[in-house]
């Protein structure tokens, strides 16, 4: 277990150094998350505010991600990571058929919590009537962090909406107190929508905000909630607006330029453009914090996000260095992807989604993204805190990391080395028996044929060539090599 010693600017040490001042540790504390629901849930009828699932008291209201309405659908709601319908039915089993054909009541009317109830237009347009839509179709409401985007049909109208919880967890980023306290690196949280990216972002930027001048690049006013004055939980931070998240980019430039700060955030990342303006922020010296959808590995694959953490150019490498990268068990092509530049983010966090006290911290990106390339392991730290907080400390688990091809290639390679033992100590032992002399038939390995000595990528392709009834190899085997391969190769 570790802990972060406040005495010492936040430095990570063993949770044995603060035996004799733990008035020096910054614990863990348990993370309260204020409820602000019904400022959302104020937004819709009655009769749907009142559903189940959203009453107040309900114990699934903590984990409600997000309320989803679609005319002629059923309002449901995701919770945890399930979805529930708002209004439960004997049929919920049952495929929807989406043609709005079920009993409708009057949108004003109480329902029975066995309704098949589905919406209609008179209910949409209570919950987005009084709310103005940007041209990414998200609207917020004054003051609060909820988010409500909008689904429109091929005539513009609006059909549908997803009202989004947004939540503010104080004390959310400490679990990189010291990256955020000791260090200027440049930040990027990643992970997939729900995994927590945001709100981490809204309490790093409080929390930076202290000590130094913070400036939010709020695209969509999610991270400082819609309006004027910005929500309280992003501390002394700054917050610009931005009119059109096609615009984002020249936003960033924008607040470098004429507001010097020494903190930029960022929320998601996700256009070439903003990727050019995060590497004009980092060449003028400000430190970035930012989230991106997806992880590691897959920002690397991503050809228009992949210069947050370097880039990647392909060189063209020998033919001696081709053969030895395949004896290797790499890839035996000529043409090498490699890191071109050094990256904008220097630490990485991977997030999961429903893993909110466990994050996995890259702490140094070129290393990791050079390995990933090269289709090996990356080295990160795995860091767990108490949700409860009523553990001390911070548990700290060096991991290393395969990417998705170096896990398939090292288990195929452990595999057939594990063929290849088995089936040379298999022939040994026939080959002794039969007093025939070993060397001749297996000079390199088991995947050479004895006779011709062609290479194969498997014993079992060998063992086929070797032993084919038209093959002139088979003719020059001995009796007994010839039946322990033809023996041996229908199990490969």
């Amino acid at each position: 277990m570790y802990a972060f010693d406040k005495a010492n600017n936040y430095q990570l040490s063993p949770l044995s150094h603060f035996t004799n001042r733990p008035s020096d540790t910054l614990s863990s504390p348990a993370l309260h998350i204020p409820d602000d629901l019904d400022s959302l849930l104020d937004v819709l009828p009655p009769h749907l505010r009142n559903s189940p699932w959203l009453k107040a008291g309900h114990d699934g209201r903590a984990n409600l991600v997000e309320v989803v309405l679609d005319i002629g659908r059923r309002p449901t709601c995701w919770v945890g990571g399930k979805r529930e319908f708002l209004f439960p039915s004997n049929n919920d089993g049952d495929e929807e058929s989406g043609t709005g054909e079920k009993s409708r009541a009057s949108s004003t009317a109480l329902l029975s919590l066995d309704s098949d109830y589905v919406i209609t237009q008179e209910d949409l347009d209570h919950v987005l009537g009084d709310l103005h839509f940007g041209e990414d179709n998200r609207a917020g409401i004054e003051s609060q962090l909820h988010r409500i985007s909008g689904i429109r049909n091929r005539d513009g109208k609006l059909v549908g909406a997803t009202l989004r919880v947004g939540r503010y967890v104080p004390g959310n980023a400490m679990l990189i107190a010291d990256l955020l306290f000791r260090s200027d690196s440049s930040i990027l949280f990643v992970g997939p929508p729900g995994s927590a990216k945001t709100s981490i972002l809204r309490d790093a930027a409080r929390i930076l905000s202290q000590e130094h001048s913070v400036v939010i690049v709020d695209s969509s006013c999610e991270i400082g909630g819609a309006g004027d004055v910005p929500h309280d939980c992003i501390g002394l931070s700054r917050r610009m607006q931005v009119k059109n998240i096609k615009n984002q980019a020249q936003v960033m430039v924008e607040c470098v330029q004429n507001h010097t700060p020494s903190v930029i955030v960022i929320d998601e990342i996700g256009r070439g453009a903003e990727v050019q303006a995060a590497l004009t922020c980092k060449e003028r010296g400000v430190r970035i914090m930012a989230s991106a959808h997806g992880s590691l590995p897959g920002l690397v694959r991503n050809t228009q996000l992949c210069e947050l953490v370097g880039g990647v150019s392909v060189v063209t490498i020998g033919d001696k260095v081709a053969q030895k990268r395949a004896q290797n068990g790499e890839s035996s092509s000529k043409l090498k992807p490699e890191r071109k530049a050094p990256p904008v983010f220097d630490v990485v966090v991977e997030l999961k989604r429903g893993h909110l006290h466990e994050w996995q911290v890259v702490l140094n990106t070129a290393d990791a993204v050079d390995s990933i390339l090269s289709h090996s392991k990356y080295s990160a730290q795995v860091r767990k805190r108490d949700p409860e907080g009523t553990k001390a400390g911070v548990e700290i688990d060096d991991v290393v990391v395969l990417t998705n091809r170096d896990d398939i290639v090292t288990e195929r390679q452990q595999k057939a080395r594990s063929m290849n033992s088995v089936l040379i100590q298999s022939a040994q032992d026939v080959f002794d028996a039969n007093n025939i002399e070993w060397q001749p038939y297996f000079e390199k390995s088991v995947n050479d044929c004895p006779v011709c000595k062609k290479n194969f990528k498997t014993n079992g392709a060998m063992m086929m060539h070797a032993t084919a009834k038209k093959g002139k190899c088979r003719h020059h085997l001995p009796a007994e090599v010839e039946h322990f391969f033809v023996e041996n190769r229908n199990d490969q």
